[in-house]
């Protein structure tokens, strides 16, 4: 349920609370060099706080949205890369309890009547409070049977970063010629649940642009994403390694996936 405040027309607060569940399932892994294995993972259950901030400020024409939010997990369903690194390889484990909380902030400003500016941010703390695995924090295998089995309490999710920014500067002629660019940025991350150093993502900047034409039913445009050709593993970590037992298996080997390089290239869309 919601409630909302209005403080008067151009602005508000609101307060939800919601309640989501996922249904459990099962799923194939297929890790090179193993038989197919048909797998299966619990429910899980979300309940979500949220604080909601809008506002349009007429002498500045500018728009400033905010939302803090608070999530609380149970049974939360967690994708591990599995120990070959390949993309087929990955496990779907329950954590018992986890939460998330966090901060997300725009500001929309018209620069003119064609040319506008949007800045965001993002802010995130993440945390497993209850997830047996069996690694432990020092990457260590641990034998499932043996008492001192890993439990990741304290780690921080996978691909979470704790802060995530952008600015998009943007112009719509009234010609037709549209035109935009974007910087994001990502601070460091675990590519991993297990958290150890060797699966750190260290932070990145992106830099996208786009130009082109709109007809009525046409649009052509030019576009260059990843501009300055920045490269990072947006996966990294030690192969042959068992999410299942925490076994060490032969040829242990570092693996990595890495994001696109530069890419560019003309876009045509067709609508009716």
């Amino acid at each position: 349920g919601s409630v909302i405040y209005n403080f008067d027309d151009l602005r508000s607060l609101s307060f939800t609370v919601a309640e989501g569940y996922r249904a459990g399932g099962s799923y194939i892994r297929a890790a090179p060099g193993e038989p197919a294995e048909q797998r299966e993972f619990d429910p899980e259950f979300l309940t979500n706080y949220e604080v909601a901030f809008r506002s349009f400020w007429p002498d500045y024409e500018l728009t400033v949205n905010a939302n803090v939010f608070y999530s609380d997990w149970e049974d939360q369903q967690v994708s591990v890369p599995g120990p070959t690194g390949t993309l087929l390889d990955v496990d779907v484990f329950n954590a018992g309890s986890s939460r998330l909380y966090g901060l997300e902030l725009e500001i929309n400003k018209p620069l003119s009547r064609t040319l506008n500016l949007t800045f965001t941010l993002g802010l995130l703390d993440t945390e497993f409070r209850d997830f047996p695995f069996a690694i432990d924090s020092n990457g260590d295998p641990i034998n499932p049977d043996d008492p001192t089995y890993a439990n990741l309490v304290g780690n921080a999710f996978n691909s979470a970063p704790e802060t995530t920014a952008a600015l998009t500067l943007a112009y719509n002629g009234s010609s037709g010629w549209f035109a935009s660019g974007n910087v994001s940025y990502a601070s460091d991350q675990f590519s991993d649940v297990t958290n150890l150093e060797l699966n750190k993502v260290g932070d990145y900047t992106l830099v996208n642009g786009r130009v082109g034409y709109d007809w009525q039913y046409l649009t052509v445009s030019a576009f260059v994403n990843n501009l300055f050709d920045e490269r990072f593993a947006g996966r990294q970590g030690i192969s042959n390694v068992s999410n299942d037992t925490g076994t060490e298996q032969l040829n242990q080997q570092p693996f990595f996936v890495v994001n696109d390089p530069r890419l560019y290239g003309v876009e045509v869309r067709f609508s009716y």
